[in-house]
Parts: C-alpha cells; structure tokens; sequence
C-alpha cells in the first residue's frame, strides 16, 4: 500500500490564501429587565406586611385595611412579642446577636 500522497509545495503556494474567520458577531445588550407583576408584587411592602399579619392571626380585611402606619405598628409589636428588635430610628429590624 502507498503512503498518502502529499501535495505539491508549488501548487500549495498557488492556492487561494486561507480564509481568516470574520470577527465575532457583536450583539447589543438585551433590553432593560422589566418587572413582571409578580416582581412587583413580591417587592411591595404593604402586601408583605399584610401577609405577615395575616400569617399571624390577624383577619384578612383588617390587615388590608390599615394604613401604611398602623400596619407598621402592627408588625412592629408582633415582631417585637417574637423577641425581635425594631429600630425606629434606622425603620429597620436590628440583627440578632
């Protein structure tokens, strides 16, 4: 058996220069993530705290019938009878230690 012919340095010469790849295609970055309702509702405070309550006894339409301060208040006690603390200054739970 013949080894494999090898092609003639002349007609390699003669042969069309090799292909350089084109540059990677640069594509524009996506659109700005809009949120979906659920993300937003998720990320609502209110629905949070009125789910909380709710979790905590408290019935349905009168957790969604508090005002922004009155819920507030709400979930601060309840927190606060759990041994969380509150700081009032900061709005904000402080870390346990």
């Amino acid at each position: 058996m013949q080894p494999p012919a090898r092609p003639n340095q002349a007609a390699l010469d003669k042969s069309k220069p090799l292909a350089v790849p084109p540059p990677p295609v640069r594509r524009p970055p996506p659109p700005p993530h809009e949120k979906t309702a659920a993300e937003v509702m998720a990320g609502d405070s209110g629905l949070i705290d009125g789910l909380f309550l709710v979790m905590n006894g408290l019935p349905f339409d009168v957790a969604f019938s508090l005002d922004d301060d009155e819920r507030l208040a709400y979930v601060v006690i309840i927190g606060t009878l759990k041994g969380l603390r509150y700081n009032w200054a900061a709005r904000r739970w402080e870390d346990p230690k």
